[in-house]
């Protein structure tokens, strides 16, 4: 089951979506290959979310929610502009001080298929 994911401001404008198709690519002679989707679930997405000038407060919530997940844990989120949220996983995440108590945070988030 996954947590639903709302974190004290959404993320920096600029979330971007990248997608890596999965396949599978069989080489034959003189150059030719033949390609196929690997598995079902082929067109998964990634996502760079970032935030930017956060309060120590906000910080820290954000680092406790992928703490509490450890890396194996799955969340919902959905991303602005699109119709339903999607599952994802996060594996990393940076937190940089900034200056005074204002911190920036950055989010690995990779889609999931429960």
């Amino acid at each position: 089951m996954a947590t639903a994911f709302t974190p004290p401001r959404a993320p920096s404008v600029g979330l971007s979506k990248s997608v890596e198709p999965r396949i599978q690519s069989v080489p034959f002679g003189d150059g030719y290959s033949q390609d196929s989707p690997d598995g079902i679930n082929t067109m998964l997405a990634k996502v760079p979310a970032s935030w930017n000038s956060l309060s120590e407060a906000d910080a820290d919530t954000i680092e406790a929610f992928f703490e509490g997940l450890g890396g194996t844990g799955r969340f919902t989120y959905q991303i602005p502009g699109e119709a339903s949220a999607r599952t994802w996983k996060c594996t990393s995440w940076q937190r940089t001080w900034l200056r005074g108590v204002r911190y920036s945070f950055t989010a690995q988030w990779e889609e999931v298929v429960l």
